[in-house]
């Protein structure tokens, strides 16, 4: 894995950071300056680079690599609300109502 993370350039670097924060290619445009399909297009690379498919297994790769180190992905949990999940306290309390 060390071979995968030290072929990483610094701007990839930045974009899987802002990967694991949660955000969006537009996000990610907008903070580094550049054009959504650019992001799209780098990430891409990335993927290829570390054998990722999805910006889930990126996340992961990233925070197991410590590519993020001292990171917390903040974005991600205040994005949970956007996916429609709910807190596992919520569907306990739903569930247990139900019956």
């Amino acid at each position: 894995m060390l071979e995968l993370t030290a072929a990483l350039t610094p701007r990839e670097r930045q974009i899987i950071a802002l990967v694991v924060d949660g955000c969006s290619n537009s996000e990610i445009a907008a903070r580094l300056g550049l054009s959504a399909q650019t992001v799209k297009n780098q990430i891409s690379v990335i993927f290829d680079k570390v054998g990722a498919t999805s910006r889930v297994q990126l996340a992961v790769f990233a925070v197991r690599q410590e590519l993020v180190p001292n990171h917390t992905p903040s974005g991600i949990a205040k994005k949970v609300g956007t996916f429609g999940l709910l807190e596992p306290r919520t569907v306990v309390t739903e569930l247990s109502t139900s019956a």
